[in-house]
């Protein structure tokens, strides 16, 4: 290693790069423009103990799912729209809170190790799509969940959720929510959530007009 702590990100413009290691080094996170290199098949990133992003997890997954990984991003950089879904996430990705303020589209569904969202996800002021169905999310939710002034659409169905938060009912432009299959929810209770997304929003804006 050369105890390099900063990669530029026009290193993104290399479209012909298929190879990169950067192991044993002192990196703390690597661009997302580097997700740009189409023909990238492995990425190096071990020893470097300090790094956040891409996150140790994945890291450790090897080479080739740390390319995949930030390939992900690099796509989302054009699209706005990242997909992560069934990639073994072990819990809400940090990075997207502090990276992703251009996101309008976020799938995070089928990753069973994400239980709970972080009050960051407010800063995402662009989000319209928010999917993260068939994982584990449990209990409460983060009531960073009201403060999404895009939001449109949102699915949580097949979770452990008990209660969203109220604020939602402030989220003026959502227009569809899915909670189906949260057994255990009680906010809002089965018998309005059962009657689909326009009796939801109905009952979170009464709520938010009797505070």
């Amino acid at each position: 290693g050369n105890q390099i702590r900063y990669i530029p990100r026009d290193l993104g413009h290399c479209q012909s790069l298929q190879v990169l290691s950067l192991s044993n080094n002192r990196l703390t996170q690597i661009p997302l423009e580097i997700g740009r290199c189409n023909k990238l098949k492995s990425l190096d990133l071990k020893d470097n103990p300090d790094i956040a992003v891409p996150p140790a997890y994945v890291i450790v997954q090897g080479p080739a799912k740390v390319s995949e990984y930030m390939q992900r991003y690099g796509m989302a950089l054009t699209s706005c729209s990242l997909n992560l879904v069934k990639f073994k996430l072990r819990g809400f990705p940090s990075e997207i809170t502090w990276t992703g303020s251009f996101l309008t589209e976020l799938d995070l569904s089928n990753n069973s190790e994400i239980s709970e969202l972080p009050y960051s996800i407010s800063s995402l002021s662009q989000l319209r799509k928010l999917w993260i169905d068939k994982s584990n999310l449990e209990g409460r939710l983060t009531q960073g969940l009201g403060y999404l002034p895009s939001l449109t659409d949102l699915s949580l169905k097949s979770n452990q959720i008990t209660s969203i938060p109220i604020g939602l009912g402030r989220a003026t432009q959502l227009k569809s929510i899915s909670l189906e299959k949260n057994l255990s929810m009680s906010l809002p209770p089965k018998e309005i959530y059962s009657r689909g997304a326009s009796a939801v929003l109905q009952f979170l804006h009464a709520l938010v007009i009797g505070e």
